[in-house]
């Protein structure tokens, strides 16, 4: 029996993501955004300097600015890579997916702005779950993640590609017309909750402030050329970005998936040519 009951496994199927309540313990939240946190703050002196995340203090924060890092090191982020490699997070991740999973590698991030309504992916060929974590509670004016239910698929998602088209954002971001034009559902979301969702449904975050995340996704195991195709380009799209940081402190893949214990996910990934 999965871990998700199957009213959830409905909503998800239908409206596109699920948020499952109280899935941390507040110590497990705790190990892990002190992994997030040390991570990014020792990497980016611009996290260091920046304002606490408004869900503390009330503060709009204003910028244009993200920061993310890949926590793939055993040694100095162990809860971020237990979450991935065999975990209750990676049991409901599979549960939703019907196929057992292989991972694109997570995240730290630290995000100062907001985000227009998008989509993760386009690709048909995808089929994948993205897992979101945030430090701090959040509601809609602190820039919680809003959705579209049920754009992830069919009709409605290839309208909204029009409608994204006509609505299209210029270079200064008007968030005021971006929430008039995007009617979102804003789910609360706590510290010890983490969000799921399908890559293809449309979603945003409007009135953003600094906000620390932990991300990660999996995918189903392809059976078909074009759905490795779409795997691989999925897995390896972090690397194909300009992001700065110092890569043998904190590698996008696990090196003990290099050894021979590695996951038996590993495999497939290896044959996927994404390592």
């Amino acid at each position: 029996m999965g871990l998700l009951d199957s009213e959830q496994l409905a909503f998800f199927d239908s409206f596109g993501f699920v948020v499952v309540r109280g899935f941390f313990t507040p110590d497990q939240s705790e190990r892990l955004f002190a992994e997030v946190v040390d991570s990014l703050t020792d990497q980016y002196p611009q996290v260091r300097r920046a304002r606490e995340p408004a869900a503390r203090t009330g503060i709009p924060v204003d910028g244009v600015t993200s920061w993310f890092l890949p926590l793939m090191n055993a040694a100095t982020t162990p809860a971020s890579c237990a979450l991935v490699n065999a975990s209750p997070l990676r049991d409901v991740a599979e549960q939703l997916l019907g196929a057992d999973a292989l991972v694109k590698p997570p995240k730290g991030t630290y995000l100062s702005n907001a985000s227009p309504w998008h989509q993760d992916t386009t690709e048909p060929h995808l089929r994948a779950v993205k897992c979101v974590v945030y430090r701090d509670e959040l509601c809609e004016a602190d820039g919680s993640l809003q959705f579209l239910p049920g754009s992830h698929r069919g009709p409605l998602a290839e309208r909204l590609a029009g409608y994204r088209e006509e609505m299209a954002v210029d270079e200064e971001f008007d968030e005021l017309g971006e929430e008039r034009r995007w009617p979102g559902f804003v789910p609360p979301l706590g510290p010890h909750d983490v969000v799921v969702f399908d890559p293809h449904i449309w979603h945003g975050s409007v009135h953003g402030r600094a906000r620390f995340s932990w991300t990660t996704s999996f995918v189903a195991v392809p059976e078909t050329p074009e759905q490795r195709a779409a795997a691989h380009r999925y897995i390896a799209q972090f690397l194909g970005q300009d992001f700065v940081y110092d890569q043998e402190r904190f590698p996008y893949y696990d090196p003990r998936w290099s050894r021979a214990d590695a996951p038996p996910f590993v495999r497939r990934m290896r044959e996927l040519d994404v390592l």
